[in-house]
């Protein structure tokens, strides 16, 4: 049967594993910016359009409406967009727009709600003082808007880790001061980008943060109790003073080269980056550390780029493929010690004298493609159009986490992670014949995760407008000829909460023997969704012994579909004649019968059942409800000579057995 389809991904390899994990990785909503641009762009002052970071994000949640709609807004805060001095805002609004008119000024002071993002733009002002502010959405800046909080604390929930971002771009400005972070104990993203100005001063942070610097931004950050991990880029200016737990990233473009040494990090007295030190060459950022604890080292070297670290500790290695790199990774692996080492990446000089590697992390860009195999990784990731085939490797739990964002795709294959396996954006993950030990795979935004014949903790999860697919043949690895055997399963493609463009269709399933190349059918277009339940009885009766190979087709309402396959022994069979076993669940007699049978009811229970007869083809003969009370006769005496099967089923379960006719001359 052929069917359309936009795309098939077919697993031919039987169940095979290893295993791998998470921790954070930067997601740069330049999607969520630009829709805001374009939803302002008819407001009364102009805001200039923002620079494409590096890394993506996920989409941005739910409907923005323009800043001049004042009906999302509490009536009684309608006034302070038509006004030019400081207003007061009320304790709770829907959504928080400064600057749609110009020197617009919004106070916060006490407890406030905002039940979707603040948005800051053109000369706006947001002040937040003494305030305990909960926000339900994300807070962007840009334009010449400017953000200042004195003694406030902000909790910012998340339903996963970075669903919420703080943006600071262009040239607008935040300034904190005593100020304390709650994220629902889980990572979130800041972004500083263009040329903005942050100055952050006493800050308390419950949860990890992951932040980027790209542009022109000047950030001056001190006493901070949780840094959390920030990557440097671009011609922006850092410095950090008396502050904890910092996972410093410091990248290096494909025109840098590199021959340093970094710190011992459980104190950093002084501690400064710039072209002007001896051996950095190629690097426009400032980095300039100042009495700070626990600082670990995290370097991002570009395709192209010259790098040689000495001596040093390091905690994560994040090699970036971009500008339609095309590589084959291989042979990278966590927890290594290099006394001599030059990495097998052919795209650059990555080499390391005497260093301790902790964590490898491996990140494509635009339309690049990477090819893992044999690798112990922390974190992948995809991102714009790339495309990464990811085979027999292990994400151990030390770098972050696994994941396919913007429209990019990756197709994964005899791997095991040990995190969090995620699609996102309108990114497209596979992921098959592999195990995932701690977290189910989750998709979010409008993306797409497809998961066969893999072994998990719960059943993949979509948020959102995304979508879940999940193809998998649980069992059994052996049974009989000449019998039903059934195949247990699992075969759905579940919606986000917010709908999809993409649903389940149906499933079928097919046998062949190892070695065969036409499949037979066992099920054709199951319309029936099945989590780990019986998919189909397999009638087994004819085939002869050996080896077989079971395929789970999925298939959606758009035609695309997916392959699950598993192994399975077949052993003789053996028709039992005229025997009774009181343990069974029921005895057919006689057997073989020319005329009547007579079915005594054993150990199941009293009630409705469904009785079907098939022929050693498969063909049902008889199909009808009984009523199981201690014996059922049934009359066979139109039946041909052969070989048929018996089945009973209930809620309790399917069971069957075999019987013989044979009409006497």
């Amino acid at each position: 049967m052929i069917r359309p389809f936009r795309f098939i991904i077919s697993f031919i390899l039987t169940l095979n594993s290893v295993y791998a994990q998470q921790s954070p990785a930067l997601r740069l909503p330049a999607d969520r910016i630009r829709q805001s641009l374009n939803i302002l762009k008819n407001s009364s002052s102009s805001v200039n359009s923002i620079p494409v970071p590096n890394k993506a994000s996920a989409a941005l949640p739910g409907a923005v409406m323009s800043a001049v709609n004042r009906s999302i807004v509490k009536p009684d805060l309608q006034r302070t967009f038509n006004r030019r001095s400081s207003i007061v805002s009320p304790a709770q609004i829907d959504t928080a727009f400064v600057g749609a008119v110009p020197h617009d000024t919004l106070v916060v002071t006490g407890n406030w709600t905002c039940n979707g993002p603040i948005y800051v733009f053109n000369d706006g002002v947001l002040i937040f003082d003494n305030a305990n502010a909960t926000v339900l959405g994300d807070i962007y800046v840009w334009g010449n808007g400017t953000l200042i909080g004195d003694s406030t604390q902000f909790h910012i929930p998340q339903a996963w880790f970075y669903q919420r971002s703080v943006m600071i771009v262009d040239s607008a400005s935040l300034t904190l001061n005593q100020c304390a972070f709650e994220f629902s104990g889980m990572s979130h993203n800041f972004i500083f980008q263009g040329a903005a100005q942050v100055n952050l001063n006493h800050i308390y942070q419950n949860d990890w943060t992951t932040a980027g610097l790209w542009g022109n931004p000047e950030v001056n950050i001190n006493d901070c109790n949780l840094m959390g991990e920030y990557i440097i880029a671009g011609t922006s200016h850092f410095h950090v003073s008396n502050s904890d737990t910092l996972l410093l990233w410091q990248q290096y473009a494909d025109s840098a080269v590199i021959n340093t040494t970094y710190p011992p990090g459980s104190l950093i007295n002084s501690y400064t980056v710039n072209h002007f030190q001896p051996g950095i060459s190629g690097v426009g950022y400032d980095v300039q550390l100042d009495t700070c604890t626990n600082v670990w080292w995290g370097l991002m070297p570009v395709n192209g780029s010259d790098v040689t670290i000495n001596n040093s500790v390091i905690r994560a290695i994040g090699c970036w493929f971009q500008n339609g790199d095309s590589v084959n990774a291989s042979g990278l692996v966590n927890n290594s010690v290099y006394s001599n080492f030059t990495a097998p990446l052919p795209d650059r000089n990555l080499h390391f004298n005497n260093c301790n590697v902790q964590t490898w992390s491996l990140y494509v860009f635009d339309t690049s493609y990477l090819h893992i195999t044999g690798c112990i990784l922390g974190e992948v990731g995809t991102q714009y159009k790339s495309m990464c085939l990811a085979e027999n490797f292990l994400m151990d739990g030390s770098g972050g986490y696994f994941w396919a964002t913007d429209t990019s795709f990756i197709v994964s294959s005899l791997s095991s992670a040990l995190t969090i396996v995620r699609s996102e954006r309108n990114g497209i993950f596979v992921f098959g014949y592999g195990t995932c030990n701690s977290n189910p795979p989750t998709a979010i935004g409008s993306s797409v995760m497809i998961v066969a014949q893999s072994s998990l903790p719960q059943d993949p999860i979509a948020q959102e407008h995304a979508v879940a697919w999940y193809a998998n043949i649980n069992g059994p690895a052996s049974s009989f000829t000449n019998t039903f055997v059934p195949i247990s399963g699992t075969a759905f493609i579940d919606q986000g909460p917010l709908g999809s463009w993409m649903d389940f269709y149906a499933y079928s399933l097919y046998y062949r023997a190892v070695g065969d190349t036409i499949w037979h059918a066992i099920v054709i277009d199951s319309t029936q969704e099945i989590r780990h339940a019986t998919l189909a009885n397999w009638n087994t009766i004819g085939l002869t012994q050996g080896n077989y190979e079971l395929k789970l087709t999925l298939i959606s309402n758009l035609g695309d579909s997916v392959d699950a396959q598993k192994g399975i022994i077949l052993q003789p069979g053996i028709l039992g004649v005229n025997t009774f076993d009181k343990n069974e669940m029921f005895n057919i007699y006689p057997n073989p019968t020319n005329d009547l049978i007579t079915i005594d009811i054993n150990n199941l229970k009293k009630g409705n059942c469904n009785v079907v007869i098939t022929d050693k083809l498969g063909r049902i003969i008889k199909n009808g409800d009984e009523m199981i009370d201690n014996r059922i006769m049934i009359n066979t005496s139109y039946f041909k000579d052969g070989i048929y099967s018996l089945i009973i089923s209930n809620h309790d379960g399917i069971y069957s057995k075999k019987f013989a006719v044979y009409h006497k001359e």
